[in-house]
């Protein structure tokens, strides 16, 4: 089952403290362990109206088809720890 997940990834100094941070998603697929990232957004409130439950089917469908089709496969997807039936 593909496993996407909003993520926090965060930059830092050489002293370990946080440089910066943006915010972004990680799509994985735990049998091939394939995944693809994306954190280009500085703020979570702007990932949540790019990637939301009510448009992740037709954005990923759009972004990353290679995993469009293993969900419609598998028939179902998890979405930051909630199972989703297709």
């Amino acid at each position: 089952m593909i496993e996407i997940y909003y993520t926090k990834f965060t930059n830092l100094n050489d002293d370990g403290t946080e440089k910066s941070h943006y915010y972004g998603y990680r799509i994985f697929d735990p049998e091939t362990e394939e995944a693809e990232y994306d954190a280009t957004l500085d703020n979570l409130i702007t990932l949540k109206k790019r990637v939301n439950q009510r448009n992740l089917l037709v954005y990923i469908k759009q972004t990353y088809p290679t995993f469009y089709k293993k969900i419609v496969q598998s028939r179902t997807y998890a979405f930051n720890n909630m199972i989703y039936n297709v």
